[in-house]
């Protein structure tokens, strides 16, 4: 009597392509959800402020980064389906949308370098006389922070900090400083460029990709073949 060996048809390279673009994406999806909820809290704290002009690029950041989730989601969708065709069209979206997120947080950073850290400490209560004596600023948006949580206005925000008797004060906050020459490593810089790495690790990812579906002459997937096929397989 003889025994059937069982043919494995799976094409596992292809298997292993698609779960590390899966892992990929996971990581851009989070990196997106976290950036999203930092930016909107900011232009929640800040958005009767008539002084914020930086508000506007946090808005145009948050509006990029929601778009990005819909986005790396129907690449999954694409990838897993194996839509050579629309996966075609798809890459070049991902691709000018990584590159558009990253170019408006670095103007973002760079025009108004103060902001995210200077929110930051304020909002932990912690001290923000480096920036003050440095860049010539005072509170975040002016000395009536100070008045209205300690009742009096720092050193720091002195125009003449070795003068004690002087009374001069800064007028503008930190807050409100732009283009002003920082040396500040930003938390949305790194953050950002390294998000923008990993879209662009995931264009390059599904540009292999297609080229492979291309080679092998593979045939769309439908939802139901999917599913029959556990999905992620």
């Amino acid at each position: 009597m003889y025994q059937i060996e069982e043919v494995d048809n799976k094409n596992w390279k292809l298997i292993c392509f698609r779960l590390i673009i899966l892992l990929n994406v996971i990581v851009c999806l989070i990196c997106n959800i976290t950036d999203i909820v930092h930016h909107a809290q900011i232009i929640y704290c800040y958005w009767d402020y008539t002084g914020a002009e930086f508000i506007k690029f946090e808005v145009a950041v948050l509006i990029t980064n929601i778009g990005m989730i819909p986005i790396l989601i129907i690449g999954t969708l694409l990838v897993f389906k194996q839509n050579i065709k629309q996966l075609r069209s798809y890459l070049t979206i991902l691709f000018l949308l990584s590159w558009l997120q990253m170019l408006l947080i670095i103007a973002l950073t760079q025009r108004f370098p103060l902001t995210h850290i200077v929110h930051s400490k304020w909002m932990d209560q912690k001290s923000i006389a480096k920036y003050e004596s440095q860049y010539n600023c005072c509170g975040r948006f002016g000395p009536d922070d100070y008045i209205l949580r300690t009742g009096r206005v720092p050193n720091s925000c002195l125009v003449d900090t070795t003068n004690s008797e002087s009374r001069e004060i800064h007028t503008t906050g930190c807050l409100a400083k732009d283009d002003v020459d920082a040396d500040i490593i930003s938390y949305e810089l790194i953050t950002s460029l390294f998000q923008s790495l990993l879209q662009l690790i995931l264009v390059f990812l599904m540009v292999c990709h297609y080229f492979y579906l291309k080679r092998i002459k593979a045939e769309n997937r439908s939802f139901r073949g999917l599913w029959r096929d556990h999905i992620f397989l």
